[in-house]
């Protein structure tokens, strides 16, 4: 078992991915990972309280060079997290997963010698997977997204599905505060300090 929540806020650069693994006797594994792209820093906190902060590394979650502020200035792209940063054809009507169909429309494209989890195939088909909102209300809703990665004979060498939820909903400041929480977050809990700076003025 594998499942896997992400919320991320382009905002103010911040992403949280938490995953959960089935191990042996049905014990739940959670780890999770907070990215602060701002910072360039990544916080790893583990359900034992473990928490290690490193580095982060150009192969971050939908880090994207922003040319438009420098050279080495990278950030925090939606729209390569959500696989939007492509150019998508109508495949139409379509199932997803335990999904009944109904309403269910999906865009398609193939790519060679693309990536996938660092990773580059000979040919990759990414399909995104939208359900009609209402019968009132015109648009879609993204549900998932399928990727595909095949040999040079077609053979399907890797895949992975992800599963949306409340896709467009934006949380609470609260909420949003317990999302994005590493203040306790210190390798060495012992070496916290507390540093109070005081400035006077004259005159």
């Amino acid at each position: 078992m594998y499942l896997l929540q992400v919320y991320a806020d382009e905002k103010y650069q911040i992403l949280n991915i938490k995953s959960s693994t089935g191990g042996a006797n049905n014990k739940i594994f959670t780890t999770e990972t907070i990215y602060d792209y701002q910072l360039g820093l990544v916080y790893e906190l583990t359900e034992e309280g473990n928490c290690s902060v490193s580095p982060m590394k150009l192969s971050a979650p939908s880090l994207v060079q922003d040319s438009s502020l420098g050279y080495d200035v990278f950030k925090l792209d939606l729209n390569r997290l959500l696989n939007f940063d492509l150019n998508y054809r109508y495949f139409g009507p379509a199932l997803f997963d335990e999904r009944n169909g109904i309403g269910t429309q999906a865009w398609q494209i193939s790519q060679e010698n693309a990536k996938v989890e660092e990773k580059t195939y000979p040919y990759v088909v990414t399909t995104q997977y939208f359900n009609r909102l209402t019968d009132i209300t015109s648009g879609y809703n993204l549900i998932g997204t399928k990727i595909n990665a095949y040999d040079t004979k077609y053979k399907l060498n890797a895949s992975s599905s992800t599963e949306y939820f409340f896709y467009g909903h934006e949380i609470s400041a609260s909420e949003s505060t317990r999302k994005f929480n590493v203040q306790n977050c210190y390798p060495d809990p012992a070496s916290r300090k507390t540093i109070a700076i005081y400035f006077t003025c004259k005159g």
